[in-house]
Parts: structure tokens; sequence; C-alpha cells
């Protein structure tokens, strides 16, 4: 992927250009403004490969220019080739660049690589959602009843296991869907995991409350 595309900028552009563009970009895409993730990713990698490029002893366009001008100087007919390849590379990078699998494989890589957003938030979520599948698998040995209709019928059919999985099943579908929301606003994930993790904590706090009553009878 071509870093001064990324930036917006052109190749013969002057540091301070490439500095404005960057910071610019990074403002509008950066997470905690509710920007992509990803892209901002991009961005700040774009910039850094352009530093590496400027700071090193030997730029690539003049690394080529010497390589075509050897080539010339040898063979007339390997020049005309070598001219009819530098042609086809652009079109061969464009290509690239576009190349559905080759994206794939670079966001797998930063997945891999870089921590998720809203991990904090996220953790909390899950932790507060196995609390409360523990208040209510004690709740329902001490002859209480699950009051979530769907949740019941899990378990009724295929007793705790069945209720456990559909709530692990629901918790993970909440998790994921705050994950792809984060990639375009983050402050809505990040919203989606907080109320939901106060709905669930007030359920968790009710089912204590309950299970002590019952206990004390």
């Amino acid at each position: 992927m071509d870093p001064f595309k990324i930036l917006n900028v052109a190749p013969d552009a002057s540091d301070e250009e490439v500095k404005k563009a960057y910071r610019l970009q990074a403002a509008k895409y950066h997470p905690d403004a509710g920007g992509d993730a990803w892209v901002f990713q991009q961005v700040r990698e774009a910039y850094e490969r352009i530093l590496k490029i400027r700071s090193s002893p030997v730029k690539p366009k003049e690394e080529g220019a010497e390589a075509a001008a050897n080539s010339k100087s040898f063979d007339g007919n390997s020049s005309e080739k070598s001219r009819s390849n530098t042609e086809a590379s652009p079109g061969n990078s464009k290509r690239a660049r576009t190349d559905p699998l080759e994206n794939l494989r670079l966001k797998i890589r930063w997945f891999l690589t870089h921590p998720l957003p809203l991990q904090n938030e996220t953790t909390t979520f899950i932790l507060v959602n196995v609390l409360d599948i523990f208040m209510t698998y004690l709740l329902l040995r001490v002859g209480g009843i699950e009051s979530n209709p769907i949740a019941d019928y899990f378990f009724r059919l295929w007793n705790v296991q069945g209720l456990i999985a559909f709530k692990m099943f629901i918790v993970a579908l909440v998790s994921v869907l705050a994950q792809v929301i984060a990639r375009r606003h983050m402050t809505r994930a990040r919203q989606l995991l907080i109320i939901g993790t106060i709905i669930v904590g007030i359920v968790v706090i009710y089912s204590v409350i309950l299970f002590a009553r019952i206990q004390s009878r």
C-alpha cells in the first residue's frame, strides 16, 4: 500500500507537509474521537514508512534510476525491457493494493498483533454476565425460576447446560457487535457495553437479594 496515497500527499511533498497531513488524518480517524481504529493504524504505519524511506541513505527513486542507467549502458534491448516492466509495475502495484485477499491478510495480521478496542469495557461486561449466570444457577438450585422466557425455554429443553449456552451466546453476540460498531463509532460501542453492563449488573444485584431472602426462610 502506497503510504503517500494513504496520507493523501505527493511523493515530493516536504517533511512539514507530510507531518501536517498525518496530524489531520490521525485526528480524524483516532478511535477516541469516534474514528475507525483500522484506518487510524494504517495512517500511523504510512507515516512511519515515509519517515523510514526519507531517513534511508539511498532513496528508492534514486536507486531505481541508477539501476536503469546501468541497464541502459549495458544493453539497449535490456533497457527497453526494463522500461516495459517499470511501466507495468504501477498497474500491478495498484492491483495488489486493491486485492481483497491482501487486505484481509493485513487486517488479520493487525488484529493478531494489536489490542482490540474497548478491552476494559468488554472484559467488565463479560465478568458481570458470568456473575449473572452463576447467580441464576444458584437460584435454580434453591427453587427459583428463570424469569426470561427465552432462557427458560432453553433451560427446560436442555437443563442448565442449555441455559448457560444461551446466555454465553448472547454475551458473545453483544461483544462481537460492539467490536464491529467500534470500527466506525467508538463512542456508541462504548455506550452499548456500558448500558449492557449496568442492566446485567442490576439483575445480578436483584438475584443476590432474592437468593438471600430464600436462604433466610
